[in-house]
């Protein structure tokens, strides 16, 4: 079972032990950025997590960036560590459930979508109404020929997610936790919240890619 950790603490593990020189190639992102936005050190929470997920920069270079990452990491006696759950790196191949367990990791992915959307809430009751125009702009800006076939297909999976009970005690579940671990959350929380991502954020931003 995963342990409850401080996010504090384990970026600053992290910033001691990735060379100064990779730092600014490489951008958190995941439950560790996620704890970083919303959990501060008064409220006593923490992340559960296996793993730092991480992008590099800039995102035009990725993979000469990426070579130039790795070699120095191994450069600097970093290693892969294998487990019982990951023996192995990891390849294309994906499993459609989380390690042994029977979470699909569609529905931990779109539980982690609606738990960012409550918190975000609990933060700012209206700040999901500038969602539209972010993702809007980051859609263009990284597919400029497919952002309109992306913008009208992008509630497709959370609409799926509300229409199954199963997927959402899934979704439930993995929040439980998670990001929303220290919270008293309920299938009618969570679908209220998705239902709201839906008016919200998907269907203006579905109107944006409609032809005019």
């Amino acid at each position: 079972m995963l342990k409850e950790l401080s996010h504090q603490t384990i970026l600053a593990l992290i910033g001691n032990a990735i060379p100064q020189e990779l730092q600014s190639n490489m951008i958190i992102i995941g439950s560790l950025a996620a704890a970083y936005s919303f959990f501060d050190e008064q409220s006593g929470e923490g992340v559960r997590t296996k793993d730092v997920d991480c992008m590099l920069s800039p995102g035009a270079k990725a993979v000469p960036v990426a070579t130039d990452v790795t070699q120095k990491l191994l450069d600097n006696a970093w290693t892969y560590r294998p487990s019982k759950n990951f023996p192995k790196p990891g390849t294309k191949i994906r499993q459609e459930t989380i390690g042994e367990s029977a979470i699909k990791r569609s529905n931990k992915d779109l539980g982690r979508v609606l738990a960012l959307a409550y918190l975000t809430q609990e933060k700012d009751k209206d700040e999901l109404e500038s969602w539209p125009a972010s993702w809007a702009h980051v859609l263009t800006e990284k597919y400029p020929d497919r952002a309109a076939t992306l913008m009208k297909g992008v509630g497709s999976g959370l609409r799926e997610l509300l229409r199954s009970a199963e997927d959402m005690e899934q979704a439930i579940e993995s929040c439980q936790t998670g990001l929303l671990a220290k919270r008293r959350i309920t299938v009618p929380i969570l679908q209220a919240t998705g239902r709201r991502i839906l008016m919200t954020v998907i269907e203006p931003l579905e109107r944006l890619a409609a032809p005019q």
